[in-house]
């Protein structure tokens, strides 16, 4: 069971860093990469109740494409400040 939980982590934390480099309109990729550190954020959640030490070597994994992703979703306050 901690093994899907662990899949579907790591399944959402790069979809979300695949949102960076994606297609399509900036405010949509932010949002969708915002989705998918939800569903990240859910799962780590369950795995930190179930076994912490699992939890700490997927944070540890997972700790590059979980920066960028903040940092990316971070440009839709620049685009409401800056009225884009």
């Amino acid at each position: 069971m901690l093994d899907k939980f662990e899949a579907a982590a790591l399944e959402a934390i790069e979809k979300a860093a695949q949102e960076i480099t994606g297609n399509g309109r900036l405010e949509t990729r932010i949002l969708n990469a915002e989705y998918y550190m939800g569903k990240f954020h859910a799962f780590m959640e369950i795995i930190e109740g179930m076994n912490t030490d699992r939890l700490a070597t997927i944070v540890d994994r997972t700790r590059e494409d979980i920066s960028n992703v903040m940092i990316f979703i971070d440009q839709i306050y620049s685009i409401r400040v800056n009225g884009r």
